[in-house]
């Protein structure tokens, strides 16, 4: 994978397993994100981790001060990206396993701003019948 555009899409790599690399909140105010383009060299915390470990990550990030969503994030597996250029939208919902639906990597920031989150069960649901 030479390289990974996140985009302007509010999204944050997770560089490290502390969050400094997290920005503070700071009103409400967009926030870039991660700005493209990601080195080739860079690899996540999360290498050879659960999607559980990553949910325990997410779950620990002090908010406040960071503005982060603790129900849904994202998740990029190389073998997918590289096959289908999905990453992996997962809400967490409990003490579970997450629960994930594909979504095209170019997609993230409309799925951001237009999904409708009330249907995410029926989504789920229709998605994993296949």
């Amino acid at each position: 994978m030479a390289h990974f555009d996140v985009g302007r899409s509010g999204i944050w790599l997770a560089d490290n397993e502390d969050y400094e690399s997290l920005p503070d909140f700071d009103g409400p105010v967009f926030i870039e994100g991660t700005k493209p383009t990601v080195e080739a060299a860079w690899q996540s915390p999360f290498i050879g981790k659960s999607l559980a470990e990553a949910v325990e990550w997410v779950r620990g990030i002090p908010k406040p001060p960071k503005p982060v969503c603790k129900v849904f994030f994202v998740v990029l597996q190389k073998d997918r990206f590289e096959q289908s250029g999905e990453v992996l939208i997962c809400k967490i919902k409990d003490k579970s396993e997450p629960q994930t639906l594909p979504c095209d990597a170019n997609h993230i920031a409309a799925f951001r701003a237009a999904y409708q989150r009330d249907n995410w069960q029926e989504d789920y649901e229709e998605q994993i019948k296949y």
